[in-house]
């Protein structure tokens, strides 16, 4: 199928097998990179977020199409509640040794209003602690 997300198809008319392969297999946190950033990988990111994952994107394991796009997809990812890390973040974080507050959050399935404040809160308690 025609698709720039791991979990949709472009028009989002039909879902891909992924997400009942996750759900089956009990996953609540995703890791996503390649390419592009600024399409299929943001694009993939953004619908698990959506879809409740707790969504991880590893940046240095990703490559765009355009400064511009990676800019814009960095900023809705943010938004949207997604955390962007380095690879060599990836083994505290899929051990659980490391646990990003955004992700801590985005697992309480809050609603969307509340979410957008308390994700607010969040982004200044970490640029806080230089995280």
């Amino acid at each position: 199928m025609d698709s720039y997300s791991g979990f949709y198809d472009n028009a989002k008319l039909s879902e891909t097998p992924l997400l009942k392969i996750l759900k089956d297999q009990g996953v609540n946190t995703v890791f996503v990179c390649g390419l592009a950033y600024d399409v299929c990988v943001g694009s993939t990111a953004l619908h698990a977020a959506e879809l409740g994952f707790r969504t991880i994107v590893v940046e240095d394991a990703c490559a765009g199409v355009s400064v511009e796009g990676i800019a814009e997809m960095k900023a809705a990812l943010t938004k949207s509640g997604c955390a962007i890390v380095q690879s060599a973040d990836v083994p505290d974080l899929a051990s659980g040794k490391n646990r990003d507050v955004l992700l801590a959050l985005n697992s309480l399935n809050v609603l969307d209003s509340a979410k957008s404040a308390h994700l607010s809160i969040a982004s200044r308690v970490r640029n806080s602690l230089g995280a």
